[in-house]
């Protein structure tokens, strides 16, 4: 959660485009890396919300059922904003 958060800020820190081309490349060349690392996160999140499924479901205790659920709610949500914002980002003109 704390990388989604750093990189949702990262993203809404970052909303000017710039007109000089040197620049624009290098906006375009720091989104990329961002791109890369969100990428390598995939497999951190995929098994992260697999987990809290599996002990969501092990659980016998409604609060900690309840409080799971949050939790995984909460990651699919963050998870969910930052891929779009990256999107956006890309596909500003």
């Amino acid at each position: 959660m704390e990388w989604l958060e750093e990189s949702e800020n990262s993203l809404d820190s970052e909303l000017e485009i710039a007109n000089d081309p040197d620049k624009i490349k290098t906006q375009l060349a720091q989104h990329k890396e961002f791109q890369k690392s969100l990428g390598a996160k995939q497999s951190v999140y995929d098994t992260t919300n697999r987990t809290g499924c599996s002990l969501k479901e092990k659980t016998s205790l409604t609060d900690d059922n309840l409080k799971l659920d949050d939790m995984l709610s909460e990651l699919r949500e963050k998870w969910t904003i930052i891929c779009g914002k990256s999107v956006e980002r890309q596909n500003v003109p």
